[in-house]
């Protein structure tokens, strides 16, 4: 080899980019960890690792880390970026300050109301919500009520039941918010049985609730929220709190039939309007 052509591989394979790893941190393995793992290096060229948090950092100092669960974001040690993700943004908005940006796992509340007037027009919409959701919600919540949502608040101390049935009245859906005081495994049955009774849906609050008999939600799916963290690892995005703009739309088929709702022909059909 000339010695011209030796310089031109030696500049060749010291100049080629050298990609930052990315580390999945949480505080114990699963197969749904690892199957983001794998949808993000569909999107991305770095090397993707889910890695168990034992108090230690992995890697260097120019990886990327997200963060699943508060206990991991609590332990996270300040000083080291980290973006969280599949949190809550209730334990997100706690443990701030050990982040630099975040992926709320709930979806937006404006896009739920969205899904809720694509479905059913300009039907009469109720929303019950506790004290726990302040101060950070109440923004969304405002914007809500200024669209002719009646929010109903579920107070301390008072009877799940009387709120519920202060929402229902003269309401034609009831809108789920990610609020534990209200919705939960213990409360949900009672919620869904008192609205059906009246033929009132529930729209929201997450994915999870669709099997309990929520007629429909947005959601982020595994790949949706691996596309976000994707754009997160481009230069500039990654110190950003925010909901993912990428989602789905999920829908209880025997509900809707039992609650004579027309569903749409496609889910796509619908994530299509809601993104407009």
């Amino acid at each position: 080899m000339s010695l011209l052509r030796q310089s031109v591989f030696l500049l060749l394979l010291f100049t080629q980019p050298v990609w930052a790893e990315v580390f999945i941190v949480a505080s114990e393995t699963s197969p749904v960890l690892e199957r983001l793992a794998a949808a993000l290096k569909v999107h991305t060229p770095t090397e993707v690792t889910v890695s168990l948090f034992t108090g230690g950092i992995p890697g260097n100092a120019d990886d990327h880390y997200f963060l699943v669960g508060e206990d991991v974001i609590r332990a996270w040690p300040e000083g080291t970026a980290a973006v969280a993700v599949l949190t809550s943004r209730s334990a997100i908005e706690a443990n701030r300050s050990h982040l630099v940006g975040a992926v709320y796992l709930e979806p937006p509340l404006a896009r739920q109301y969205s899904l809720v007037r694509y479905m059913f027009g300009d039907a009469r919409t109720s929303l019950i919500y506790t004290q726990d959701v302040l101060p950070w919600a109440w923004p969304e919540l405002s914007a809500l009520e200024e669209q002719g949502v009646r929010l109903v608040r579920y107070q301390p101390g008072q009877s799940l039941n009387y709120a519920l049935k202060d929402a229902l009245r003269g309401s034609d859906v009831l809108l789920g918010i990610s609020d534990s005081g209200v919705y939960n495994p213990q409360s949900i049955k009672n919620i869904l049985i008192s609205a059906y009774r009246q033929n009132i849906p529930l729209v929201g609050p997450a994915r999870a609730y669709i099997r309990a008999g929520a007629i429909a939600s947005t959601y982020s799916s595994l790949d949706d929220i691996a596309r976000r963290m994707a754009d997160m690892l481009k230069p500039g995005q990654f110190q950003e709190f925010s909901y993912n703009p990428y989602f789905s739309v999920a829908f209880n088929e025997q509900v809707a039939r039992s609650l004579n709702v027309m569903l749409p022909e496609t889910e796509m059909e619908v994530v299509s309007e809601l993104k407009k």
